[in-house]
């Protein structure tokens, strides 16, 4: 882990101090670190800035850090990539602007839903059927279109396993 990538890791595990993901159990920057080992894995990513930018993509919807904290801390192309995934738009809204961004935005959506898809199982009813809709709307046709096929076999084994532990 380079400088840049180390100071955004210390800097999402500050502003996320005292989270729990939705377990109850886990620290929430678990989230963000699995993002990052996704990319790793799954896209062979080592860019500084992708990585960076996936350490702190929910500081701003999560925990109230302004967009410009993270462009004053981290510069313009981390924070771009940051506001993009920040949903601070509707649902469409917000798919429109991640099929429009940058392959390595993309994939760092890709990457948050896959681990966010790991732990189906502690989200709302309403939340997990909206998670499967666009995993089969939108995640599963971008995934493909960015040939992340070992991320594809990731998310259908995650969603099969929560289907059957619904039943």
């Amino acid at each position: 882990m380079n400088d840049l990538e180390e100071k955004a890791r210390k800097f999402a595990e500050h502003e996320h101090e005292g989270q729990l993901r939705n377990d109850g159990v886990t620290p929430y920057i678990k989230h963000p670190e699995g993002v990052v080992e996704i990319l790793r894995e799954y896209f062979h990513v080592e860019d500084d800035d992708v990585l960076s930018a996936a350490w702190l993509h929910d500081v701003v919807e999560d925990c109230g850090i302004a967009i410009e904290t993270i462009r004053d801390e981290f510069g313009g192309s981390i924070a771009w990539m940051v506001y993009v995934m920040t949903r601070n738009v509707d649902r469409e809204e917000y798919k429109k602007r991640i099929l429009g961004s940058l392959p390595e935005i993309q994939k760092i959506k890709l990457a948050d839903f896959c681990h966010n898809c790991r732990a189906l199982e502690y989200d709302s009813e309403e939340t997990t059927q909206r998670y499967l809709q666009d995993f089969e709307d939108f995640y599963l046709p971008l995934a493909k279109s960015l040939f992340a096929y070992k991320l594809i076999e990731d998310l259908e084994k995650s969603i099969a396993r929560f289907k059957a532990l619904s039943r």
